[in-house]
Formats: structure tokens, sequence, C-alpha cells
């Protein structure tokens, strides 16, 4: 019970009472952006990972929600949704568990965390005022 409600504060609460905070500033703000990062198990699932998938699905239900009501405002919300990203916990994997992952994914290859980085430089730009609502999808083809 501990382990779920620490992944519901993390991954849902905070998020939302953070958003409730800074909403009537972003609102008023002519360049107003939330952005989170969920994950593709928030719009596929994933077995045995039942708790984090249902956390990072409640993430963009709440994004998809909330662009809604601030439609009619300059405050713009999206969710980005990684695959699997090259790093701290992919480098403690051995080479089969990695290969098998791999043998998954159409483009072969890891997301690199400068993917994700980027999809956020782009989500802030001034070029993104009309893009909300949305799950950016970062994973190499690799949709299960």
């Amino acid at each position: 019970d501990k382990d779920i409600d620490d992944m519901y504060r993390v991954h849902v609460y905070h998020f939302i009472k953070i958003s409730q905070y800074f909403l009537n500033q972003l609102i008023q703000s002519p360049n107003g952006r939330i952005i989170v990062i969920s994950s593709i198990w928030g719009e596929t699932g994933a077995s045995f990972e039942t708790i984090y998938s249902t956390m990072k699905a409640a993430q963009i239900g709440f994004v998809k929600a909330l662009s809604e009501e601030v439609a009619l405002t300059p405050l713009t919300v999206n969710a980005i949704a990684p695959g699997i990203v090259e790093g701290r916990m992919t480098n403690e994997l051995d080479e089969a568990d990695i290969r098998a992952v791999l043998d998954t994914i159409p483009q072969q290859r890891l997301v690199h965390v400068e993917e994700v980085a980027h999809a956020c430089r782009y989500l802030i730009s001034p070029y993104a005022k009309s893009v909300t609502g949305t799950v950016q999808r970062i994973n190499g083809g690799w949709y299960r």
C-alpha cells in the first residue's frame, strides 16, 4: 500500500497540485506551458508494471482534460511518452536483456535522453502554440 501511495503522490498527486498552483499564472502568460514526461506504458500498459502504467495513464488523462479546460487561453498542456530511454536503468541490464528489448523495437535502438529534451524544447517554443492535449510518442516505432 505504501508503494502504491508513494507512486501516486509522485506521478499524479504532485503533478496535479503543481499544475493547480501555477495555473492562473500560466494562463495569464502568452507562452504558458505544462509538459509532463509520461511513458509508453501510460498508453499501452505493461505486464508487471500495472501500478506504474496506471499512474502514467492518469497523467495522460489529466493532460487531455486540462488542455480542453484551458483551450481558450494561451496555455498548452502536453505529455511526452518515451519508450525505453538509454541511461542508468538500461546500463544495469545485461547484454541479452538489452538485445531482447531491441529486437522488439522497429528502429533497433533505445531512445536518447536528448531526443526527449528536444521534444520539450519544441513544446515550449512559440511554434507549438496550437499543440495542446497531445501525447508526443518518442519510442522508435515501438507500439505494443
